[in-house]
């Protein structure tokens, strides 16, 4: 049986991952040489957002047709109504204003600026939470130097009903990635009611945009993400407008369309 033609989807940015893990330009170039070796054996490319499809155009893959597939959440999973005052108090939360992360604790996903930037806000006079939710090779660093602090909670792999509280529990996400192609956690906050801080690069920034559920950062400004932090943590009224949004976003953001699509454009191949 022959195949009439192959598409891919672009998931991960291999190439940025290369260049912060390893420091070498030389490295990131090599990688990307060889996606575009790899995606150009294909007659359709999917990713994820915008951002991506103009940078593997501009990145040797320009003559190749590439769509945007966004994705979508499950609102039965992720809901507000998962909220439960007790769930983080397990973990040792005492009540003050949370941010939540949620991800791989890794040196690609920025980990090391929002140490920083929620260290500001903390000197700031701000009695936050930060709940890191995830696990990876900066666990152990964060674990040595705020474990003890009382105010960074390291909660490790969370997954099913535990995340889904963990989420619905928060008062603001905070995601400083800038190597997402997408950001399903994005979306999963925004469906648990959350609003979202996000990098202004990769796919995040074009979940919050549309409807401007969350705030877009310079995560290349030392205090920028600090200062958004800060906002919320200020502005009820902010917060409430954000969470309106963030529900409303959430709730467009469905399954069974984004799948018509793909299928649809798939079949158009």
């Amino acid at each position: 049986m022959l195949f009439r033609s192959v598409a891919g989807i672009y998931h991960t940015d291999f190439p940025k991952y290369v260049g912060i893990l390893t420091e070498d330009e030389f490295m990131a170039q090599a990688t990307w040489r060889f996606m575009c070796w790899f995606y150009g054996q294909m007659d359709q490319i999917f990713v994820p957002s915008e951002w991506y499809r103009q940078q593997l155009a501009e990145n040797g893959l320009g003559n190749k047709p590439i769509a945007v597939m966004p994705r979508g959440v499950d609102g039965t999973v992720f809901s507000p109504a998962k909220r439960d005052p007790a769930h983080l108090a397990k973990f040792g939360c005492n009540g003050h204003f949370k941010f939540l992360y949620v991800g791989r604790i890794s040196r690609e996903k920025n980990i090391d600026h929002l140490m920083r930037s929620f260290d500001r806000l903390r000197e700031r006079g701000h009695e936050a939470e930060l709940i890191l939710v995830g696990d990876g090779p900066l666990l152990p660093e964060i674990q040595r130097s705020h474990g003890a602090r009382g105010d960074v909670f390291l909660t490790g792999f969370l997954h099913g009903e535990e995340l889904a509280k963990t989420y619905a529990g928060a008062d603001t996400f905070v995601f400083p990635s800038t190597t997402d192609t997408f950001g399903n956690v994005v979306l999963e906050a925004q469906a648990s009611g959350l609003p979202a801080i996000v990098a202004n690069q990769g796919g995040p920034p074009e979940i919050v945009a549309p409807h401007q559920s969350g705030l877009i950062v310079d995560m290349a400004s030392p205090e920028a993400l600090a200062d958004a932090m800060e906002q919320v943590c200020r502005d009820s009224g902010l917060r409430a407008t954000l969470r309106e949004r963030a529900l409303v976003n959430a709730a467009e953001r469905n399954w069974g369309r984004i799948l018509e699509d793909f299928w649809n454009e798939g079949r158009n191949v």
